[in-house]
């Protein structure tokens, strides 16, 4: 398959570099007042009879899509030419010319399609009768279902994001509707008996039936940003009320879909980079509750630092400090571990980490204040209190029977620290000299 690809686009790339030799560049110049205007309306008319129907069928986005992919000369003009001056059935200026607004065509029609959405904006807003803007047909027919939709959630595209989201909110019986425009992601979602309806979320009438007005959340997981902004626009025009969040490629993009009306706005860029820190600290051995703490102060503090490119110094600031605090951290014991057949004495965590043990879960039990001579077995989950750099130490005592962190505890050989021993275990000690 490798080699195959190679091939198309070498086979590719000489069409077109024997495309273009075919062009005089003497001829440019000369024949400018001549194939410049005819290339402006051979543009105009392949656009328009591409946009015009589908227009009229109430598709206006994709009206405009579809004009701009064929607005071009055919390749096959080309060898219409060929044989044309084969045949003499046209001079070498002719076909110069010909050959000139061809070339041009496909050199210009990318650049077309990639002005398609701005021009899809530009439609919404010049004066022109609502039926025509918006479409006169709406989305395909759909069940009676969405008239008796309220509080809902309504999920424009129904991608990878969409799918999870609608699976998550059927498991907890909260109702949803999701428009898509993929003909085949539609069907196959129908086939499942999935809530989801053929349509266009950036057409006001599309979303009305979907219940814009009764809904309690907008979900925009389209990726494509020209319609992400209009999708927005158009369900605050609808609604003032609902609660509109949008999934976004990059963070610079946060502000202007606040702007426009978003309420929350998730950028993959940014939630990548969490996931990158996650991962990175998860290596270093950081407590899960400190690494929590750390992408949740990320995500109520970062995101303007995120924009204005803040120092380092800053963002290192954010995890210093959730380090000094508490932590409670959970860790399974395995087989191959140096704590797995240990006793909690033999091990003595208070006195080497000065961490301590609060609990231990041993399969459905949960072991609240362990005794002393309780030996750890594989499987076993250990419920641990400390701070970040002691947790750390006993994490490595456990599992490596050495912890190696600052800050340990200095312990003379044959001492013992009492608080080695269970709290319950010392106030039973203490109970009975009292009693004595």
């Amino acid at each position: 398959m490798p080699r195959c690809r190679h091939c198309a686009d070498l086979l590719v790339s000489l069409f077109f570099i024997s495309v273009g030799m075919l062009v005089n560049t003497g001829s440019l110049l000369t024949y400018a007042h001549v194939y410049v205007p005819a290339l402006l309306i051979i543009l105009i008319i392949k656009f328009v009879s591409g946009f015009a129907p589908v227009l009229a069928w109430g598709y206006p986005r994709i009206a405009t899509e579809a004009g701009a992919a064929i607005a071009q000369v055919g390749e096959f003009s080309l060898v219409l030419l060929l044989v044309s001056r084969s045949l003499g059935l046209i001079d070498d200026v002719a076909y110069q010319v010909f050959t000139i607004i061809a070339v041009l065509s496909m050199l210009v029609n990318p650049f077309l399609i990639g002005a398609a959405p701005r021009f899809f904006g530009l439609l919404h807003r010049l004066p022109m009768p609502r039926s025509v803007r918006e479409g006169r047909l709406a989305t395909k027919e759909v069940s009676d279902d969405l008239a008796n939709l309220r509080d809902h959630v309504l999920i424009a595209g129904y991608g990878l994001n969409g799918r999870n989201l609608a699976r998550a909110l059927e498991s907890l019986d909260i109702p949803y509707a999701a428009a898509e425009l993929g003909p085949e992601a539609v069907a196959a979602a129908y086939a499942a008996g999935e809530k989801v309806y053929y349509g266009d979320c950036t057409r006001p009438d599309v979303l009305r039936r979907l219940g814009i007005e009764r809904a309690r959340v907008f979900v925009v997981a389209i990726s494509d940003p020209q319609a992400t902004r209009r999708a927005v626009q158009v369900a605050r025009q609808e609604s003032a009320t609902v609660h509109i969040i949008v999934r976004t490629r990059y963070v610079f993009e946060i502000e202007h879909l606040l702007a426009i009306g978003a309420n929350e706005v998730i950028p993959e860029e940014f939630e990548t980079s969490l996931e990158i820190l996650a991962r990175t600290l998860h290596e270093y051995q950081v407590p899960t509750r400190t690494v929590d703490q750390a992408i949740l102060r990320f995500r109520s503090d970062a995101y303007q630092a995120l924009r204005q490119s803040a120092p380092l110094s800053e963002n290192r600031s954010i995890l210093e400090g959730l380090s000094l605090a508490l932590e409670i951290e959970t860790v399974r014991i395995r087989a191959t571990d140096f704590a797995t057949g240990k006793t909690l004495r033999d091990l003595a965590l208070p006195s080497k980490t000065r961490v301590v043990i609060l609990a231990i879960r041993k399969g459905d039990e949960v072991i609240t204040t362990p005794a002393a001579d309780y030996a750890v077995a594989d499987g076993d989950m250990l419920i641990l209190v400390g701070t970040h750099e002691q947790l750390v130490n006993a994490l490595d005592l456990l599992e490596k029977g050495q912890a190696n962190g600052e800050g340990l505890a200095a312990t003379q050989e044959g001492t013992s620290d009492p608080s080695d021993e269970p709290m319950a275990e010392r106030e039973g000690d203490e109970g009975d000299q009292k009693d004595a």
